[in-house]
């Protein structure tokens, strides 16, 4: 369960995709991107408090932690903490 739950945090927090070929799945892809606008903050949250949670269990595994920080980059009022994580990293290796 954890894995499959670190892999819907880290899709749900990367930036939505575009349209490789809009002449093809226009109505589709703005049907999608239209219902994920309203619910794309709340995703990035709990991708967020599902990656730290999992973080705390695993302190030594630095891609979760890769993956929360970046996560956490896209949430403005995160981007300091994502940014000290980052930082301190390369002393985790």
């Amino acid at each position: 369960m954890g894995r499959a739950e670190r892999v819907l945090a880290v899709a749900l927090s990367l930036p939505r995709a575009r349209c490789p070929s809009r002449a093809k799945c226009r109505s589709t892809c703005w049907q999608l991107a239209r219902f994920q606008s309203g619910r794309a903050a709340a995703n990035l949250a709990w991708s967020v408090d599902v990656l730290k949670r999992q973080s705390s269990s695993k302190a030594d595994d630095v891609a979760l932690k890769t993956d929360l920080a970046e996560a956490m980059a896209r949430v403005p009022e995160q981007r300091a903490e994502a940014r000290t994580i980052l930082e301190e990293l390369p002393s985790a290796i």
